[in-house]
């Protein structure tokens, strides 16, 4: 398919639909054409699905859904030749501009019964588009209430854990139209881990084998994150964490009281091990803080951390003083494909 253009999710669901009509109707076209318009009416006005370009597909035959395409060129100057109507024996009415199609391709699509003929010679041919072969381009934008995401992953999880996760319908959106089947996708800003979801439901969807990344720094990994892709995933993921170099990163998050803190603070300031944008004043707002700002100054030391020294640089992996094992180094030098 051209690039930015991948098979439409919205034509899905009338096919789904023609599928059960045909459970209810048999090889009744007529009855199934007439339920399937109609829920498709009733669709677009109570909004339920959004069936926007595809909803023209409403026509049914022995092969299932499709629509009558414009045989009209768009300019000027298309293919013109004789379609003899196979009922009068009479040339049928042509487009004003000529076919949009060769000769050839029309009279292939009619040996294959996918040409709609009109009951007279007044009407113009049309080829069928058939309801598989629909497509979607990608927009600019999208629209949607994301509410609906907060919920779905309360629902997933059982309570509410997250707020404003991304939206899966969007994310696998992304997916489809701009990755390849065997493709890794990194997410930088994991937060709750609904890309990790979004390319495991693209993969159940298309047989695909992508993988995804996810990198986060919260402390919400444990009890958010490393769940919902248990819960929503197959995926066999490994997890794992950046080594420290100076652990004032678990001292402030284990820290319990704010006097606690306030000694914490003071120490990372002495080793200088805060970053270069942080203000003088900084010691005068620890000494005045209360214990009722807590969560909020732990917060502020975990922001102020120099964060060049918190963690072990990878080209220091083979720093013996580090005491990392091998197989983190293993990991580590697979990830970033050089010699074990």
């Amino acid at each position: 398919q051209p690039k930015w253009q991948i098979t439409s999710d919205k034509a899905q669901y009338i096919i789904e639909k023609h599928k059960q009509l045909v459970k209810d109707y048999g090889i009744d076209v007529d009855k199934i054409e007439k339920a399937l318009r109609s829920w498709i009416n009733v669709q677009k006005k109570s909004n339920e699905l959004d069936l926007s370009g595809v909803s023209h597909y409403s026509y049914v035959d022995e092969k299932g859904v499709f629509y009558p395409g414009n045989s009209a060129n768009t300019k000027p100057g298309g293919y013109t030749f004789d379609i003899i109507h196979p009922v009068t024996g009479k040339p049928c009415k042509k487009p004003n501009n000529g076919y949009r199609w060769p000769e050839e391709t029309f009279w292939v699509a009619d040996s294959n019964g996918e040409v709609l003929w009109p009951s007279t010679e007044d009407g113009i041919p049309k080829i069928k588009k058939r309801i598989e072969t629909a497509t979607e381009l990608l927009k600019g934008y999208f629209y949607e209430d994301n509410r609906k995401s907060t919920k779905a992953l309360a629902k997933v999880m059982g309570k509410k854990v997250f707020n404003n996760p991304k939206s899966i319908n969007l994310l696998k959106k992304i997916i489809k139209f701009s990755t390849k089947e065997s493709d890794y996708i990194l997410d930088f800003f994991a937060g709750s881990g609904s890309t990790a979801q979004a390319v495991s439901e693209v993969n159940s969807e298309l047989g695909s084998n992508r993988k995804f990344i996810l990198i986060e720094q919260m402390d919400y990994i444990d009890t958010v994150t490393i769940p919902r892709i248990q819960k929503t995933t197959n995926a066999d993921f490994i997890y794992s964490e950046l080594t420290e170099l100076n652990k004032y990163l678990s001292i402030i998050k284990n820290a319990e009281t704010i006097e606690q803190l306030k000694d914490i603070g003071k120490n990372i300031i002495n080793d200088g091990l805060y970053a270069y944008y942080v203000p003088q004043e900084i010691e005068k707002v620890l000494s005045t803080v209360s214990e009722a700002e807590f969560e909020t100054i732990k917060k502020l030391l975990i922001s102020i951390l120099d964060k060049n020294t918190v963690y072990i640089p990878y080209s220091d992996i083979d720093d013996q003083s580090f005491y990392i094992t091998k197989e983190v180094k293993e990991i580590n030098k697979k990830f970033y494909n050089q010699s074990i």
